[in-house]
């Protein structure tokens, strides 16, 4: 892939999702929880950016998302207008949506790190016990998406703790490390750990 094939995409997304300036700005001022919020954001930017991928060839899914933005950590390394680009992308969406206005990015060794611990976090019997005690007639009744509300309600705490020990504290710390970690979604290490532990969980919660 050339980096001015990489730069021309990035200009692109960048400039459809500042289309979505109001929509993104709702988001900061929501009462939804924090987890609620992040689910949102991703549903409101990832769709934008599957479609430009397509264009160059990668799959428009999380793994082609994943591989577009492992090229663009990769290449910008020899070219920082890429680098640059994709920090004010991130930027832009960060502060309009979360009133965060900075950005961070991981290596590839530290997210894997992160996604052990993490993994390891929500396999433990005490964090277990916590979603089974969510299943009573009131839960059960909920759709869907009102099961996975309160899951990733009850997950965001043991996110927040994990992403602690790595230097992203607080609410902020939660949405720049999630955002850290989609860089590497493709990466098998990454993808097996957080596949098994949310398989476990989302299992005890009644969602598969």
């Amino acid at each position: 892939m050339k980096a001015e094939e990489l730069i021309k995409a990035q200009e692109n997304i960048r400039e459809i999702l500042e289309k979505k300036l109001e929509d993104l700005q709702q988001l900061k001022t929501s009462q939804d929880s924090l987890a609620s919020r992040w689910q949102k954001f991703i549903e409101m930017i990832i769709p934008v950016q599957f479609s430009e991928i397509r264009t160059l060839l990668y799959p428009g899914n999380q793994d082609g998302l994943s591989k577009f933005n492992m090229d663009v950590i990769e290449m910008s390394k020899s070219h920082p207008k890429l680098r640059e680009l994709n920090a004010e992308k991130w930027t832009f969406l960060l502060k309009n949506a979360f009133g965060i206005s900075e950005y961070k990015e991981l290596s590839l060794e530290k997210a894997q790190q992160i996604t052990q611990d993490l993994s390891e976090a929500m396999q433990t019997s005490s964090f277990l016990m916590q979603v089974d005690k969510l299943i009573n007639p009131q839960y059960l009744a909920l759709p869907m998406m009102g099961k996975r509300k309160f899951v990733l309600d009850l997950l965001a705490p043991v996110y927040m703790s994990v992403f602690k020990k790595y230097g992203f504290e607080g609410d902020s710390g939660y949405i720049l490390a999630q955002r850290a970690l989609m860089d590497y979604h493709s990466d098998p290490y990454i993808k097996g750990n957080l596949n098994a532990a949310q398989f476990k969980v989302f299992s005890r919660a009644k969602l598969i």
